[in-house]
């Protein structure tokens, strides 16, 4: 990607303004899905009885942070600036887990909320690869999103062990 084509600049070779936006466009809504599981995570954590479930759910804290941090570099490489979740759509979830968490605050009802809260960001994922994996938008980008899948799906299988 050439440097000399930066957010808001005109580019001098329309495709590769087209690759950064669309690449940056893919690495916002992989930020999106990443710090929602984060947020997700950290606000069941406190829930958590089991050493064995409250590990597991650090450990994917810890691997969530990595991707965030590599979403941040890839975005910082091609220009463009990560807008973030919204408001409405944090609060909506933070208070959809509280609700859940009342009515059953189980370990296995923990992992359900996660299992299912993952398979909402693999679908997502999966879509936003489909959307942009023709387009001009960077390999690496792409990459980092199936490399996300990935996790998600062995995240998934990891927690249906606590159901």
């Amino acid at each position: 990607m050439n440097r000399n084509c930066n957010e808001g600049e005109s580019c001098p070779i329309p495709e590769m303004a087209a690759a950064r936006n669309c690449t940056a466009e893919l690495l916002d809504e992989l930020h999106r899905n990443v710090t929602m599981g984060t947020e997700s995570i950290t606000d069941v954590l406190p829930k958590v009885k089991t050493k064995e479930l409250t590990e597991f759910l650090t450990s994917q804290l810890n691997d969530y942070a990595k991707y965030s941090a590599e979403i941040k570099k890839q975005m910082e490489e091609c220009g463009g600036e990560i807008k973030g979740t919204g408001i409405m759509t944090k609060m909506s979830a933070k208070i959809g887990i509280e609700m859940n968490t009342l009515k059953d605050s189980s370990d296995e009802h923990i992992a359900e909320m996660i299992i299912e809260g993952t398979t909402m960001g693999i679908t997502d994922t999966i879509r936003l690869v489909r959307d942009y994996e023709n387009s001009n938008c960077s390999e690496q980008a792409l990459s980092l999103a199936r490399r996300i899948v990935s996790f998600q799906e062995r995240s998934v299988e990891k927690a249906k062990s606590f159901l």
